[in-house]
């Protein structure tokens, strides 16, 4: 334990913090009680260099500067989605680690027109890049589907859909190496017609949906 004593010209002690300095990692908050009486302590395991920081808000993000990785940029914080910008977005120690969206490919048709026989197949198709548009094979992508409402939205009659290709693993799509796409056989046995979104959500914490109906 150590304790710091940062003298009486601080207004508010409950914005202070007390760091350490390690070889690998950097200032690290070591804080382990209230700041008061002109003093802050903290738990060490050497005597390296110590600081008493005032956590502020400078971009007013809502994080202070000792989790916020850029405090002089309200865009970035640890709650931020990462873009393709070239910066660790969201203060993970990675920069730009997302996946691109490819959109849903046919037959389901991007403006929620396509209606398909209930009962049938229908093979749901997305494709994902990384920020330099090089192909994603190796993403963990999961369906999901949701009722909308009981009418048939829809005004496209698509082509009856069988079963294409191997069966899907659990609600996981599968890689398709010939299209270079991400597939899931969806089976509509046992809904009921009406207008659904269906959902894929890749492991990158992203969602997409698209709407179509059954009848």
């Amino acid at each position: 334990m150590v304790c710091i004593d940062y003298g009486d010209r601080v207004v508010d002690e409950s914005q202070l913090a007390l760091y350490h300095y390690e070889s690998v990692n950097g200032w690290i908050n070591i804080t382990s009680s209230t700041p008061e009486n002109n003093e802050i302590c903290g738990t060490v395991s050497s005597f390296s260099p110590f600081a008493v920081f005032e956590l502020v808000d400078a971009d007013g993000d809502g994080y202070t500067k000792d989790i916020d990785c850029d405090d002089y940029n309200a865009s970035v914080n640890p709650d931020a989605h990462e873009i393709c910008n070239g910066i660790d977005d969201n203060c993970d120690g990675q920069t730009d680690e997302i996946y691109v969206f490819g959109g849903f490919q046919q037959p389901i048709n991007v403006d929620g027109s396509s209606i398909f026989k209930a009962g049938k197949t229908i093979p749901v198709k997305i494709s994902l890049s990384d920020c330099s548009g090089a192909n994603i094979s190796a993403a963990t992508v999961k369906i999901a589907i949701n009722k909308v409402t009981d009418l048939v939205l829809g005004t496209e009659d698509e082509l009856d859909i069988e079963a294409s290709g191997n069966a899907n693993t659990g609600n996981i799509f599968r890689y398709d190496e010939t299209d270079q796409q991400f597939i899931f056989n969806l089976s509509t046995k046992g809904l009921t017609a009406g207008t659904y979104s269906v959902y894929a959500k890749p492991d990158d914490g992203s969602s997409y949906s698209v709407m179509y109906s059954l009848e």
